[in-house]
């Protein structure tokens, strides 16, 4: 706002100029105008610098959820891990076909040989004077003029004869003999009319097919015919 002067006084030294030359001396202040109208709005002034963080504030309450975002691409496979325990056994499932026989395998070794075989013959009597040819099995007939052979199953060795027959009379001996395949093999029985004898020393060797029959030959001595006679052979299979 312009001061304005009011005029108390001049010295009396005046230059030529017509100012005086002394200090004027100011009167005291009057009173205060009005205030004029606001000028215009200067310009903004330069951002001030960043003042410190405040306080951080009380966490407000969740909000709704979102909606789900897309799935993600697949990561890289991870490692195995450890086997888990082993689940309870499953209901057994229904009987599948059966399948095709397969082709027959390679033939075992041959097996260990089984227990003895015994091999009977028999009649109800013999002659005393001449060879007679006893039955296979349990007879019910008097001893064959012919020979009676059967052949063998199995291979093996014979290792024992068992004689049996009821008393005749006399003292006439009777050699019981084993034949095979048609000839006395060396291993026989003997007895007087009545009696029992075993060979259990000599063996003879008999092969798959052979044929073996026992033969009554009559030997020193009299007396009547003897009656049932059993003879009881052991054959040992290989």
């Amino acid at each position: 706002m312009p001061v304005k002067f009011r005029r108390i006084g001049i010295t009396n030294n005046i230059y030529n100029s017509g100012f005086p030359v002394g200090r004027p001396v100011l009167g005291p202040t009057g009173p205060q105008g009005e205030t004029g109208p606001a000028g215009p709005t200067g310009p903004t002034g330069p951002a001030g610098s960043t003042g410190p963080t405040g306080p951080m504030g009380t966490v407000g309450s969740t909000g709704p959820q979102g909606p789900t975002g897309p799935a993600g691409s697949t990561g890289p496979q991870g490692d195995r891990g450890d086997n888990g325990a082993t689940g309870a056994t499953g209901a057994t499932g229904d009987r599948g076909e059966a399948g095709a026989t397969g082709t027959t395998g390679a033939t075992g070794p041959t097996g260990t040989a089984g227990g003895s075989f015994l091999f009977y013959f028999g009649a109800t009597s013999i002659s005393v004077d001449v060879t007679r040819y006893l039955y296979p099995g349990s007879a019910t007939a008097a001893a064959s003029s012919t020979i009676i052979e059967i052949p063998m199953p199995i291979r093996g060795n014979i290792t024992k004869m068992y004689l049996a027959q009821l008393a005749g009379t006399g003292t006439r001996s009777i050699d019981y003999k084993l034949y095979v395949n048609g000839s006395a093999s060396g291993m026989g029985a003997s007895t007087t009319t009545g009696g029992t004898d075993a060979n259990v020393t000599d063996s003879i060797a008999i092969s798959l097919g052979d044929k073996i029959a026992v033969a009554s030959v009559p030997a020193s001595g009299t007396g009547t015919t003897p009656s049932n006679i059993m003879v009881v052979l052991v054959l040992e299979p290989t």
